[in-house]
Parts: C-alpha cells; structure tokens; sequence
C-alpha cells in the first residue's frame, strides 16, 4: 500500500495508494481490496481497498544503520535502496517525493540526525522532504502537517521477502517499497491498545497502528484510506454491505468477534475474511450483508 504525507488512498498495498483502492490521511494507510497496492503520502496513506484483511505481515525491523561508509560511491542527494543502503558515512537512505509531491514515491541518500526509535523528531521544509531529525535506520512518523513535529520510527531490517522488526512490531511496507517501518501491531477487537487505529494490512496480512483519520466517519461510510475508519471497522469492498454506496472506493465495515456473535447491526452477519486471518487472530470477523 502507499501512504501520503497529508493522506492516502487505499489501493494494491503500499503507502501511496495506487489502483483503487482505500485512502489514508495523515501518514495515514490505506486498506486494500483484494490484494491491491497502497502507497503513502505526506501525511495520507494511500493503496489498495480489501473487500477482506490481506496483510503481508512483517517481524518488526529494529532499525539498524542505513548508511554506513561509502559503498558504491554515493552521495547526499543520490538515489538509494531503502534495505542495502550505502549512503555516505553520516548519511541515511530516506522516502522523498521526488516531484515535490504529498506523496513518498522515492529514495535518496540525505544527512542523518541524531534522534532514536521513540524519540521526538522534525521534518525539514516538509511532510516528504525526506530530511529529518532521526538517525540512519529510522524516519520521523506520524508528523502533524502544522507543525512537522513526529516520533522516530525504525527502519525494517533484513530483507523485503524476510523483513525484521522489535517484538511487539511488524514491518510496514508502503509506497511501493520506497517506505518501511516498524510498526506496533495490534488486537482490531481490543482498540485500546493504540493510540490511533488498529487497521489491517492486506498486504502483509497483519493488524497494525497508525494514525487515526476517521475524522466524523461511522460503519457504512465510504472510506479511501486504511485508517480512515473508526475504531473496530475496517476500509473494505463496500458490495459487501448494502449499508454502503457501491460505486465508492471503499465502506467502513464493522469487525467482529466469531466465537461470539452475533456483534454485528442488524441485518448483518460476522463472517471470516476472505482467504483467512491473520495467525493468532482468527476470531476476527467482518460484518456483512447477510445473503
């Protein structure tokens, strides 16, 4: 899915929401709809709309150097690989918008500052710039758009296909891999347990946190990115409900708990989503019309 800066659209997983799909605001995700792709932009997330949860569920990276010496010869400005990054010594490998843009579609090589996993950070000039305050193997996350202040986050390590992370985290990858971080992963049917939102990742096929952009939204609404729904729904196929317009991106449905219906409006049946759940949280339904 990708994910924008100010807001994102859900589409094939990413950040920055590519193909129809659900939109994410504020470093927001989006929510996929059947295996789509999402990207994220400056401050919105944008990707794939899931008529059911995929998540490409990732370990959590703990955030280890990204640039280290001078490898291949970089330099500050210099394109770069977010997961072999060989920017020069006091550098890091950084999501940008290349076009100016709300939305991470990038990498380059930029100074790196000196701040650490869960520490306060600043953006520079703006959301996608790509320069912050955190150190190499971490990026500064959930930025408010007015003030560009956030938390550091770290960096995936390992691979794309075998990608690491703290416990207690998985790796979210958005924007078409241009972005990747560790994430705290989450109970959809406990939502206390974020700050913002407990989404589900299609892609990875996992349940994550990320910043809350349901704004006035309730179950039945449309939705364009992942976090844009309230607390216990999700952004999905919105033929699924008819509580929701067809022709929309995507719906806000209910989830529910399977061993104990019926949690659902009326009208309405929890059903398992399409190509299972995640492990460890195979309870969680999703409620839809009943046939």
């Amino acid at each position: 899915m990708m994910i924008a800066a100010i807001g994102a659209r859900a589409g094939t997983i990413g950040v920055v929401l590519a193909a129809s799909a659900c939109n994410l605001d504020t470093f927001g995700l989006s929510a996929g709809v059947t295996s789509m792709t999402s990207e994220v932009t400056s401050g919105t997330a944008v990707g794939p709309t899931a008529a059911e949860p995929t998540s490409t569920g990732a370990s959590v990276a703990t955030g280890g150097e990204s640039s280290v010496g001078t490898t291949g010869g970089l330099v500050d400005g210099d394109p770069c690989d977010p997961w072999q990054p060989a920017c020069p010594a006091g550098s890091k490998c950084a999501a940008y918008a290349a076009d100016g843009g709300l939305t991470w579609n990038a990498n380059k090589c930029v100074p790196a500052g000196d701040g650490t996993p869960g520490m306060g950070c600043l953006v520079v000039d703006a959301s996608t710039s790509g320069m912050d305050t955190c150190a190499a193997g971490a990026m500064c996350w959930d930025v408010d758009d007015n003030t560009l202040t956030g938390v550091c986050y770290a960096q995936c390590s390992g691979t794309p296909k075998a990608p690491s992370c703290p416990p207690g985290s998985a790796c979210f990858s958005t924007n078409t891999g241009t972005i990747n971080l560790c994430v705290a992963t989450c109970d959809p049917l406990m939502s206390a347990q974020c700050d913002g939102v407990c989404v589900y990742d299609s892609v990875d096929k996992q349940f994550i946190c990320l910043i809350d952009a349901s704004g006035g939204t309730k179950v039945g609404d449309s939705c364009e990115f992942i976090n844009a729904c309230p607390p216990g729904s999700m952004c999905g196929d919105p033929m699924r409900s008819e509580k929701c317009d067809p022709q929309a991106d995507g719906c806000c449905l209910a989830l529910c708990d399977l061993n104990q219906p019926p949690g659902c409006p009326i009208g309405d049946l929890c059903e398992a989503f399409l190509g299972g759940a995640s492990p460890g949280y195979e309870d969680v339904g999703v409620c839809v019309t009943a046939p």
